[in-house]
């Protein structure tokens, strides 16, 4: 390992990620904040930001904020298919997100900004990863946050779509991509393990299925809030990126199957998306009694008058920051199973589990009509949070991993 700032009494941390976390909008935006907020508690952290939204962001240096050293953007584009794309991809053996990109330039942009030598450097993503450390020498820890090897296998196995012919075949290619990919990212996050000091993961499910020797897990956290406000009669929120395919699954699944249960038994029942979307999510907006609130700087301005959170999910891993966000707040919450997949909480007791269309409704219903039951199940949440999911609990796991990392350990 390079010899860094522990010479002069002080870690140096260089963390490359592909997200800038402020404002912290977003549950990975909340990951990295949090991840951020507890090195710089014990280093000297410099962060390098390659992205492909926020054009706000100035390119090139920051001013110091948020306890960072230094701190650089570099803008890249966004993931297009093109012939010559493709032909790239299908023999390259790396998934579609690393191998559709051209990362010369973040590589030579990493080169010129770093100061090191650094005593670790943090990697966020595994394409990050394989795409920028070959250039860098020092000890690494590589959050993969959510396995996109589960991810685009669920994808892959989910029942064909309805439509025309022409969207059925691209849906058929796009499933064939998927089911590529999965087996490609799969061998990715392996390599990740293989190369660092751990590959890092929400929970123990995924930690599981990663199944390697050399896998830490940090869950996902979240920082204390207020209490939420009386809710504005029977509403219903779900927080998250509807342009992110598990989020939007999970809404349209809500918004065709459960809500129309719901609303036959409390005909004002009404849903609130609240997440950055695009056009694939505006037809949900013609759904009777939903409403498309978009990205808001602010989650519980939003969620002000909400009655019950729901999780719909039925793919992705980690940990599910917005049902986190949901007990942090006191809400209720709603979700399948897999979509409280990795929080250790109680299906009954922490929160309300289901998964089929009518059960979930049910559950639904419950909570907009039983005040005791939605208390108690808020209250419930609650304890989980705060015994396990505040950062302030989770920031000690990543000192000493980070400590155990710079010193060459190899048990975690």
């Amino acid at each position: 390992m390079a010899a860094g700032g522990s010479q002069k009494g002080r870690l140096r941390i260089l963390c490359v990620t592909d997200v800038y976390p402020w404002p912290v909008t977003t549950g990975y935006r909340i990951r990295v904040a949090g991840v951020l907020r507890s090195l710089v508690t014990i280093a000297e952290v410099d962060l390098f930001c390659t992205l492909e939204d926020r054009p706000d962001l100035p390119s090139g240096h920051l001013p110091p904020s948020n306890g960072l050293a230094r701190t650089w953007i570099h803008h890249r584009a966004g993931l297009k298919w093109s012939a010559a794309g493709l032909r790239r991809w299908i023999p390259s053996g790396l998934p579609r997100a690393i191998a559709l990109r051209d990362w010369r330039a973040p590589v030579a942009e990493l080169g010129e900004f770093r100061g090191g030598p650094y005593d670790l450097v943090w990697f966020s993503h595994g394409d990050v990863w394989l795409s920028l450390h070959s250039s860098l020498d020092e000890h690494t820890l590589v959050d993969l946050d959510n396995l996109e090897s589960q991810i685009l296998a669920a994808h892959a196995a989910g029942p064909p779509p309805d439509g025309h012919l022409v969207e059925r075949v691209r849906a058929a290619i796009r499933r064939r991509a998927d089911r590529l990919d999965a087996r490609r990212w799969a061998r990715v996050e392996r390599r990740a393990a293989d190369s660092s000091h751990a590959a890092i993961v929400c929970s123990t499910l995924d930690a599981a299925r990663l199944g390697h020797p050399r896998v830490a897990v940090i869950p996902n956290g979240y920082d204390e809030q207020a209490p939420p406000a009386p809710a504005d009669g029977p509403v219903i929120s779900m927080v998250g990126l509807l342009t992110y395919k598990p989020n939007l699954d999970g809404a349209r699944w809500f918004a065709d199957e459960v809500l129309p249960r719901v609303r036959a038994e409390i005909p004002h029942a009404s849903l609130r998306l609240i997440g950055r979307y695009d056009d694939r999510a505006r037809p949900l907006g013609q759904h009777a009694g939903v409403a498309l609130l978009g990205e808001a700087e602010d989650v519980g301005v939003a969620l002000a008058g909400t009655a019950v959170v729901i999780a719909p999910l039925h793919s992705g891993s980690g940990t599910r920051i917005k049902i986190l966000e949901a007990f942090a707040r006191r809400y209720p919450v709603a979700a399948t199973s897999l979509g409280c997949e990795g929080i250790d909480a109680v299906d009954g007791t922490d929160l309300l589990m289901a998964d089929s269309p009518m059960d979930f409704a049910d559950a639904c219903v419950r909570l907009l009509t039983d005040v005791d039951l939605a208390r108690a199940v808020a209250d419930a949440g609650w304890r989980v949070w705060d015994q396990r999911y505040r950062w302030d609990v989770i920031r000690p796991r990543i000192e000493r991993l980070v400590l155990d990392a710079v010193a060459g350990e190899r048990e975690l």
